[in-house]
């Protein structure tokens, strides 16, 4: 029978340490009810993957046969002490197996068995071409061969093989076998010294040791990068694990907020329903003896009247001739005291007391936002120092940018110019001469500067706003080229959300209808075909409908009704659409034989519009027309009229009261009309930072005029850097 060599035996010993799970050597290894035995951390990973805790039963990786984790960890299962020692035994015999190999000639061991390895002789030199140990005889064939005769070959020495390995091994050159030990900067190849003198005499040679120490030098740079890249990968992880186990009972604690908060506003509505109801059954009894009164007061009128007809019928039948002229006189005037009496008791029917129930208007229940209880507001806290110093910088230089503009975004009142304050005082002693001026005593006399608004896209993008409007406490922005809504809070000004519109691809402007508590933007379509829509949309971004206006742009007002009135700027035309699209009405009007164009037309009176016209000769006016017939009524900016001085009209807005504002756009200033047109006056100038405002909002619930405001360059013929400025001008 035939004895295995000592290196079967040990592969065998070596094939039975090893751990069937990472099928490597075992590591502190631990033996199961079931005589398996694991590495103890294969054992720990394998219960956190199948999230198992002390206590509870984990199948053995191999049979699949249960067993109880020890309430103390797997770290208390038994140790096999047989298979550790044996790992022992097996790792110093390896390290004297493997020492004793890498010292023999590698040569004759390709030739060798495994029983004859003992018999091959040590290796004495290194060839640094083939990379292999050579014995002496070894050595002698390779010098003689042709083919490697030419291959160097040092001795080995005292130095480790595994140094000779890693030092860097200088290639021959097959023309004049010599070491290539320049490096060509310009041809990116690596020489010898004859041919970098043959040929590379003019390029710029560097030492190769040099290039390869360079080399690994920026290698070991790259991986360094890299590690650090895998421990901030691997800290984020942690974070997100974190926040994965932190958000069923952050779910819940919102879900038990939003159920009390049910519960309060149940609570209110039912103490409401309680004090109405009292009120209605107190208000009932009144009325009920008021009502009792009345009638009683009737009934003894109607007794009275029926009484003193009886009275009248009788007397034609027993008169007595010589009393029938006092008898009439008596009669006719206690049927007019009767008359007289039966009006007044009518006039008091016609105010009878009545009860009824008129439910208060909430804006969110026709917003569609099902926004009673509150809102659910999400956050990503997760966040790199490198971006928290990048968001610290860009607020610093926005801050900047706003400074060098003489425009401060702080709260209203905090920061004033010289200027401004010199202005306050003077028009302090006018300010109750301006009450009764054509009634715009309810606004400012100098505005208050509150804060300039600068969006993302405006900001980092260098987009142009082209629209804002308000609805539901919110400010709603959009951007020339952007398919996005940007909400502000029109109370706090502060930044709520960016809303992304379906196939809205170029919005140029944009108005609200708290009639119909939706949007609506004039906007290109990704059709590709060109034309301009417009886009019916909720104020959560969602396209209700959209219809085409063609190939003209045009601004939007919406009438108090809900109709939208579309301005064609390259036509003498407006359109008037209902709330779903349908066209009502179409004017069609020409102020000079050159054509006309339109930059914005709003309704000021029902039936009567207020139009901001170009005319042939680019001069631009403000005309009323008629919405019936599209008949010019008046012109308010010929010569002889209040505005004759108005240069550019480009925007209008109005309030509650029919006052008027008027954008004075290349005059940089915003005017203030009244009603019927008769007073006018300067509310904002180049001097409240103004550069080239055209379009603006008023929001009468906080007394804020929002205005788009650009930056003009003349040399370059466009415009930049725009922002929305916001005054308080109410009272």
């Amino acid at each position: 029978m035939a004895v295995p060599s000592p290196r079967r035996i040990l592969e065998k010993v070596r094939n039975e340490t090893e751990c069937c799970i990472c099928t490597e050597t075992y590591a502190d290894p631990r033996t199961l009810p079931c005589s398996h035995t694991f590495c103890l951390k294969c054992l720990v990973s394998t219960a956190s993957l199948t999230k198992r805790c002390p206590g509870q039963r984990l199948p053995c990786p191999v049979c699949r046969q249960e067993f109880k984790i020890p309430l103390d960890g797997l770290w208390a299962l038994q140790k096999n002490f047989f298979m550790e020692r044996l790992v022992e035994m097996t790792a110093v015999r390896g390290e004297n197996s493997a020492r004793k190999l890498e010292d023999l000639c590698e040569a004759c061991l390709e030739g060798a068995d495994q029983d004859s390895q003992a018999l091959v002789p040590c290796a004495e030199m290194f060839c640094v071409d083939c990379r292999q140990k050579l014995c002496d005889e070894c050595t002698m064939h390779h010098r003689k061969n042709k083919m490697s005769k030419l291959h160097g070959i040092v001795p080995t020495g005292s130095q480790p093989s595994y140094v000779l390995k890693q030092s860097f091994v200088p290639q021959i050159c097959e023309k004049h076998r010599k070491e290539c030990l320049i490096f060509c900067e310009n041809c990116k190849e690596v020489v010898c010294p004859l041919c970098f003198i043959d040929k590379h005499k003019f390029h710029n040679g560097l030492d190769v040791q040099q290039q390869v120490i360079d080399f690994s030098t920026k290698v070991k740079d790259q991986v360094n990068a890299l590690s650090e890249f895998i421990v901030e990968t691997g800290k984020v992880q942690e974070i997100l694990e974190d926040k994965m186990e932190e958000l069923p009972s952050k779910v819940k604690l919102v879900k038990q907020k939003i159920t009390e908060r049910g519960q309060e506003l149940k609570q209110v509505i039912d103490q409401e329903m309680k004090a109405l109801f009292e009120k209605v059954d107190l208000l009932a009894q009144e009325q009920m003896r008021e009502l009792q009164a009345k009638a009683e007061e009737f009934e003894e009128l109607s007794s009275e009247i029926e009484s003193y007809r009886d009275y009248c019928s009788n007397a034609v039948s027993v008169i007595i001739a010589k009393e029938i002229s006092e008898t009439l006189l008596n009669i006719n005037e206690t049927v007019n005291q009767l008359r007289e009496k039966h009006q007044i008791q009518m006039k008091q029917s016609d105010s009878c007391p009545d009860i009824s129930f008129r439910s208060e208007v909430c804006e969110v229940f026709f917003a569609g936002q099902n926004k009673i209880l509150g809102r659910i507001e999400t956050s990503w806290s997760i966040q790199t120092n490198t971006e928290s110093k990048h968001e610290d910088e860009d607020a610093t230089k926005e801050k900047q940018t706003d400074e060098s503009n003489g425009v401060i975004a702080e709260s209203s009142g905090e920061k004033k110019s010289k200027t401004e304050d010199k202005e306050t005082v003077e028009s302090a002693c006018g300010d109750e001469a301006s009450n009764e001026e054509g009634g715009l005593g309810s606004y400012l006399s100098s505005p208050t500067f509150v804060q300039s608004i600068r969006t993302r896209a405006s900001r980092q993008e260098n987009h142009l706003i082209t629209g804002i409007a308000v609805l539901y406490s919110r400010l709603f922005i959009i951007h020339k080229e952007c398919s996005t809504l940007v909400c502000y809070d029109t109370d706090t000004l502060s930044f709520i959300e960016e809303l992304e519109v379906e196939n809205m691809t170029d919005p140029g402007d944009i108005a609200s209808s708290e009639t119909s508590g939706c949007l609506y933007v004039v906007s290109k379509s990704d059709d590709l075909l060109g034309k301009y829509y417009i886009f019916k949309v909720t104020p959560s971004g969602y396209v209700d409908h959209k219809w085409c206006l063609g190939k003209n742009y045009g601004t939007l007002f919406v009438s108090p009704s809900g109709n939208v009135v579309v301005a064609f700027e390259e036509r003498d035309v407006l359109k008037v659409y209902s709330a779903d699209g349908r066209l009502v009405s179409e004017l069609a009007i020409s102020l000079s034989s050159d054509g006309t164009g339109f930059y914005h037309a709003i309704e000021i009176t029902q039936g009567t519009l207020l139009i901001c016209s170009r005319e042939g000769d680019k001069k631009c006016g403000i005309c009323l027309v008629d919405m019936s017939s599209g008949c010019i009524l008046q012109k308010y900016t010929d010569d002889g009229n209040i505005a004759c001085d108005v240069r550019s009209p480009m925007y209008l807005a109005a309030d509650l009261n029919g006052n008027l504002f008027v954008i004075d756009k290349f005059s940089r200033r915003v005017l203030l009309f009244s009603a019927d047109m008769t007073t006018m006056k300067e509310i904002l100038t180049d001097r409240n930072h103004l550069r080239y405002a055209h379009k603006m909002e008023l929001d009468s619930r906080t007394g804020r005029l929002f205005i788009i405001d650009d930056f003009y360059n003349r040399q370059k013929d466009d415009y930049k850097d725009s922002r929305v400025l916001v005054f308080h001008v109410i009272r």
